[in-house]
């Protein structure tokens, strides 16, 4: 009797839990994804210059930068783009929404390399600088 009843309550149990079935699939295949972004190896590795300037003091220029974001390649944000910051002065970004603003400040922290062109201070390019990130490796 008492394994008759088991079964009963196990078999309702089962019957509930069945339509909540899909959201554990779909968790389960957005957790591969979020794990495939987390062990890909970054393309900007680190530079084998292990010394950084002892100040930065210089114009911070953007020259002939040619980019588009990886998740959208067919779209270029930049094409021969160019901005020299002069040492000690304070520049504003300024324009519509998607033009480019937040992606400037990106490529000059280096959470993306261009395509083409250079991007440096000091006559020394970023891309020499070892940058220290939680996403590297």
């Amino acid at each position: 009797m008492n394994v008759l009843f088991a079964a009963l309550i196990g078999g309702f149990a089962v019957g509930q839990a069945a339509p909540n079935l899909k959201y554990f699939q779909r968790g389960k295949a957005s957790g591969a994804a979020v794990f495939s972004i987390i062990a890909r190896k970054p393309i900007i590795g680190d530079a084998t210059v292990q010394q950084l300037p002892a100040a930065c003091e210089g114009n911070v220029e953007l020259r002939n930068v040619h980019f588009a974001y990886p998740a959208r390649p067919e779209n270029p944000v930049f094409k021969a783009f160019c901005l020299q910051v002069p040492s000690g002065k304070t520049v504003a970004l300024v324009g519509e929404s998607g033009s480019g603003k937040s992606t400037v400040v990106g490529l000059i922290e280096r959470f993306y390399d261009p395509q083409q062109g250079q991007v440096g201070t000091m006559r020394i390019q970023f891309l020499a600088v070892r940058v220290t990130r939680c996403a590297t490796s």
